[in-house]
């Protein structure tokens, strides 16, 4: 395994070579070494990170490594000529150690070197680099993110470094330290936790989760934009349950029998139509022609459901993170009287497998004057999908839902909360 140092050209009739060097080191685990010299590389010869493999790195380093030699015989004197005349140019002097380093010719350790560097090329991103591939020769883990944060703070190999950090989090060691730069607020996190693109593995994402769980408890809020992205990738990766407990821990809501959020409405009713920061456990409505949802904010939250009888439309929807078992489901509404909404209430139950089950809502009034619809059913099989639908039951009910409709009044049906608890 090698890596590469990274030097810039010299302003000669060079500028225009593609410059380079290597050193012989390893570092377990292998992906960690590899990130770390590939993002040398794809500076140098424009190697996308994600797409090159152990094999293509050690062909490129081979084919490079007889040039590089031959370079810096050549350079090495012009490179010491210009430290001479300006002794804190950093790349300058990044040019000495580089070309030093390669013929194996310096008097200075590995250690005497960097600390030349250390002192004039924090805001040099090849000196930078070359510091990053003398760090991971010692396998000192703290001087490497050191230098990966003074690259990110620059704006510089974002991607290449973001990909090997994503790795990193699969580690505790990798999740302690990059969990300290979070919490002290570098200007690099927000946008870091943002992007979801390169956690394309199980074990990526599984290691994100955990690094936010060790944010919130270590008591470092995290926004809602950070978090809904990530959400949706595990739900989407088949890690459910982890989601909804990391939703439930970021929003301080401990597990209990009721597992729809927000029941009663007040985050729906907080959201815009396109909130980016809804995320997969929040409410989402029809958009059927015929069907709508509206958030009622004045005084108690609530939503408004207004249907014309046609096309039996998904009202609303959410995921749910919950086992297997009977559950009861109720919706709570505003007095309802028969004329005014003609429909029968369906909870559908929509399961990871594609099935969707059924379930009619029988009807009563509670003690507060309030319309309950509600079933109890046995559901055989966890983290579903909870549909709510109407349907129109008989010729009767047709008839009615039609004659509101010709006088521009259709049945509405406001709604105060929403239960599914499992026992």
């Amino acid at each position: 395994m090698h890596t590469r140092m990274v030097v810039p050209a010299m302003r000669t009739n060079r500028s225009a070579r593609k410059l380079g060097a290597t050193t012989a080191w390893r570092v377990a685990p292998f992906l960690f070494a590899t990130a770390l010299l590939l993002i040398s590389v794809s500076a140098i010869i424009g190697y996308s990170l994600h797409r090159v493999t152990e094999k293509k790195a050690a062909e490129l380093l081979i084919s490079q490594n007889r040039k590089q030699l031959a370079f810096c015989r050549e350079a090495l004197t012009e490179f010491r000529r210009a430290v001479a005349n300006d002794p804190f140019s950093a790349a300058s002097v990044n040019g000495v150690v580089y070309c030093q380093l390669q013929l194996r010719t310096a008097v200075a350790t590995g250690r005497e070197s960097e600390a030349v560097l250390s002192k004039i090329g924090w805001r040099n991103t090849p000196v930078l680099q070359n510091r990053l591939t003398l760090a991971a020769q010692r396998r000192d883990v703290r001087e490497i993110f050191d230098l990966l944060d003074a690259l990110l703070r620059r704006n510089q190999l974002s991607r290449e470094i973001t990909q090997l950090m994503n790795d990193l989090e699969t580690s505790e060691v990798g999740r302690q330290i990059i969990a300290e730069r979070i919490k002290a607020a570098v200007p690099w996190g927000d946008r870091y936790l943002r992007d979801v693109s390169g956690l394309k593995r199980l074990e990526l994402l599984q290691g994100r989760a955990k690094l936010l769980n060790k944010l919130i408890k270590q008591q470092v809020r995290i926004s809602e934009p950070v978090l809904s992205p990530v959400l949706f990738q595990m739900v989407n990766n088949g890690l459910t349950t982890e989601a909804g407990e990391l939703w439930r821990k970021s929003h301080g809501v401990a597990a209990s029998g009721q597992v729809l959020s927000d029941p009663n409405f007040s985050r729906y009713v907080s959201f815009s139509p396109t909130s980016e920061n809804r995320s997969p456990f929040d409410w989402y409505t029809s958009n059927s022609e015929g069907a709508s949802v509206h958030a009622l904010s004045s005084g108690r939250s609530k939503i408004e459901i207004s249907w014309d009888g046609k096309n039996s439309p998904i009202l609303l929807a959410q995921q749910v993170s919950a086992p297997i078992g009977r559950y009861e489901f109720q919706l709570i509404a505003e007095r309802v009287i028969r004329d005014a909404w003609p429909y029968n209430i369906i909870f559908n139950v929509r399961c990871p497998d594609g099935r969707t089950t059924s379930f009619p809502a029988a009807i009563r009034q509670n003690s507060r004057d309030e319309t309950v619809y509600y079933t109890a059913q046995f559901v055989d099989c966890p983290n579903f999908v909870f549909e709510l639908a109407a349907k129109v039951s008989t010729d009767e009910d047709q008839a009615i839902g039609a004659q509101t409709m010709r006088h521009d009044n259709v049945p509405q049906l406001r709604v105060i909360k929403v239960i599914a608890t499992v026992s």
